[in-house]
């Protein structure tokens, strides 16, 4: 079972390919790839730089996935994003 329902990727037709990487940071807090590390943080210029096109071209749809369904402690800041990775601390 996984904390995101796995139908909201659909939904907001966030790519195939990063799924895994966001349900290993859902579930396991397990630090993802560059992208990913970028947009949980609200970095999204660095995101803009290190994505791949298909990732650049799905950054709004990331933004409103994250805002409307992920946990708001898992996203939107450096603290937030180091906060995750150590839930104890």
């Amino acid at each position: 079972m996984h904390l995101i329902d796995q139908s909201l990727y659909d939904k907001y037709e966030i790519p195939l390919h990063m799924r895994d990487g966001l349900n290993r940071w859902f579930d396991d807090h397990r630090e993802p790839g560059g992208f990913l590390q970028a947009v949980l943080q609200n970095d999204l210029i660095t995101a803009a730089v290190v994505g791949d096109a298909i990732n650049r071209s799905c950054l709004h749809n990331y933004v409103l996935f994250l805002i409307n369904e992920a946990p708001t402690p898992s996203y939107g800041s450096p603290k937030n994003y180091l906060d995750w990775i150590n839930p104890t601390k």
